[in-house]
């Protein structure tokens, strides 16, 4: 058993790879470690808001990071946990436009500690214009900030062939931050 993970171990060594994990901003509000779990999300948020990479595009939007194009036209998001279920809904100007929900029954939802994951994703990639062929997944992690901002963690790594014939290994990190608003 041993020598299996030996093996595996400096094979692991030998795949090239690129990682990509952004540190916490020192400029946002710290976690909120006194509010755990899905119940200390409700709350009213922007819907834009900014990455932590000043490289990335200004105002990221949270229907963007829930990958669901449809949920556009919001300026404001409301978040509310009942019955095992988080149920995020948009509004334009104060008229509401759209909703949709993650329940943990579903397997969409998963609370914790440190906030909520919405979603894991886990699948193929077969390449149309991407060489890589193998195993992705995805999630997104949400928890609030002391100031009550809501703070989104998107993950995504994958694991496979390039053009067939090269293992590698990517995986990226990236931090949103959306303001609470009152």
């Amino acid at each position: 058993m041993l020598r299996h993970i030996l093996i595996a171990t400096l094979l692991c060594g030998l795949l090239p790879g690129c990682m990509f994990y952004q540190s916490y901003p020192a400029n946002w509000a710290k976690p909120d470690s006194a509010s755990s779990g899905c119940d200390a999300l409700t709350g009213r948020y922007a819907a834009q808001g900014e990455g932590a990479d000043r490289d990335l595009p200004a105002g990221a939007s949270l229907s963007g990071l829930l990958r669901q194009p449809t949920l556009s036209n919001a300026d404001q998001i409301d978040l509310l946990y009942v019955d095992s279920r988080l149920r995020i809904t948009g509004y334009l100007e104060g008229a509401r436009q759209w909703e949709t929900s993650f329940s943990r029954a579903d397997g969409t939802l998963a609370c914790g500690s440190g906030g909520a994951t919405l979603r894991s994703d886990f699948g193929m990639t077969e390449g149309q214009g991407n060489p890589l062929v193998g195993v992705m997944s995805s999630s997104l992690r949400i928890q609030r900030a002391v100031d009550g901002a809501l703070v989104a963690t998107q993950s995504e790594h994958a694991a496979g062939l390039v053009f067939m014939f090269l293992p590698v290994v990517a995986g990226e990190s990236r931090l949103y931050r959306f303001a609470a608003i009152q």
